[in-house]
Order: structure tokens, then C-alpha cells, then sequence
């Protein structure tokens, strides 16, 4: 049994923390979102970064330049998930929405740091126009 896995309960909103999945070595159109240069004319330049910088002045490559490298298994944060089900004999929380990480990464949940989620008072009655029924 895991220590403190009884202070959570059924129904209690949480955070979880973990690690993103692993995409190993990107370009940068994958990992920078790029759109690409031209496909046609002997281009020779479709998935490539384009320019990185200016020639004499600044005579180098900026800071925080975006370009290929590698991608994933970065601490992220996903709020607001609601605990389904908690199982302190197999020491599983189960939790219903997207945790990060792959199937087999640990991941830890904590209480919620902002104010639970209100979907109740966002929900109104749609307006069907007169017309149409």
C-alpha cells in the first residue's frame, strides 16, 4: 500500500503530474510546428529550418533559435481531472481523462491547486428559432 493514497477520494477533482511521452530526435517541422518551404522547382528545401540568421551583424545565431532536437519527456501538468475510483489494496488511483505519459510511466496527483471546475452554471438551454421547428 502506498503511503497517502487514503487521502484521496471517489469523485475528488485533482491535478497530475508526470512526464510527456518521448519523441526522440525531431525536425523542426514536427517539433516546432514549421511549415516547410516549397515542394516544386528543384526547391530541395521541403521539411528543412530555412534561415537561422543574419550574415555580418549579429555574425551568429540568436538565443532560443527553434530547430531540430530532441522532443518529449518534459514535466507537464494536467488539471482538473476528476478520481473515478481509488484502490489503496493495489495502490491505483484511477482517474478519468488524458494522464501524461505512456502506459507504463508513473505519474503523481495532487489536490487541486485552483478551484474545482463549475460545468453546472456553463451549461444553458439552447435557443431553437421559431423557424426551424
Amino acid at each position: 500500500m502506498h503511503p497517502g493514497i487514503e487521502t484521496f477520494t471517489a469523485g475528488q477533482w485533482v491535478d497530475v503530474i508526470g512526464d510527456s511521452k518521448g519523441r526522440g530526435f525531431q525536425g523542426a517541422v514536427k517539433r516546432h510546428g514549421f511549415g516547410g518551404l516549397k515542394m516544386t522547382h528543384g526547391s530541395m528545401m521541403h521539411r528543412r529550418t530555412g534561415a537561422i540568421g543574419c550574415r555580418s551583424t549579429p555574425g551568429r545565431v540568436w538565443k532560443n533559435q527553434k530547430m531540430p532536437g530532441h522532443m518529449g519527456t518534459t514535466r507537464s501538468t494536467v488539471q482538473n481531472l476528476k478520481i473515478v475510483a481509488v484502490r489503496p489494496e493495489d495502490g491505483v488511483i484511477l482517474v478519468s481523462g488524458a494522464v501524461p505519459g505512456s502506459m507504463v510511466t508513473t505519474s503523481q496527483s495532487v489536490p487541486l491547486r485552483k478551484s474545482p471546475p463549475n460545468f453546472g452554471d456553463t451549461l444553458k438551454p439552447l435557443k431553437i428559432p421559431s423557424h426551424v421547428r
